[in-house]
């Protein structure tokens, strides 16, 4: 909580100093989460742990009987407890729009950036499509990281 704060106190401070330099910072920031997505993508990718067998997907699965299986030693695979058919694809599906509006909020900041810094209208829309490519490059690259790099459930020893 209190890093959260202290991070929030430093942008307000940084953002009353003006908007040139709060886009300065801005800018290095988005430069190093996308050095750091493609790192991490590449690190992952070339893994010995990474699998792409782990991204085949479950469209949720039963935890309580998953756990109790490998409690007393029956469990063999996580596809005897997962659920199939489409009523498993689409609750997976509904579950994903409960975080869309979250991937919206970064975006809506766009115009409201190129009010501040009076840019051109081509050049907001150049910069809104990049952005938007950006955004997708790195929520498709985390999903992919962690579900090619960890494993769906532990191997039994």
């Amino acid at each position: 909580m209190l890093l959260a704060m202290g991070i929030l106190i430093l942008f307000g401070i940084l953002n009353i100093l003006g908007v040139k330099k709060a886009g300065i910072v801005q800018t290095i920031l988005a430069a190093l989460l996308g050095i750091s997505v493609v790192t991490l993508t590449i690190a992952a990718l070339v893994s010995s742990k990474t699998s792409f067998a782990n991204m085949a997907p479950w469209w949720g699965f039963h935890k309580s009987e998953a756990v109790a299986a490998w409690t007393n030693g029956t469990y063999t695979s996580i596809d005897e407890f997962a659920n199939s058919g489409t009523v498993g694809a689409v609750s997976a599906i509904l579950a994903t729009f409960a975080i869309a509006p979250w991937a919206y909020v970064g975006f809506d900041t766009i115009p409201q950036a190129a009010e501040e810094f009076k840019f051109s209208y081509k050049k907001v829309s150049g910069i809104m499509i990049v952005a938007i490519i950006f955004g997708c490059f790195v929520y498709t690259a985390n999903n992919t990281i962690t579900a090619a790099a960890l494993e769906n459930w532990p191997k039994q020893p």
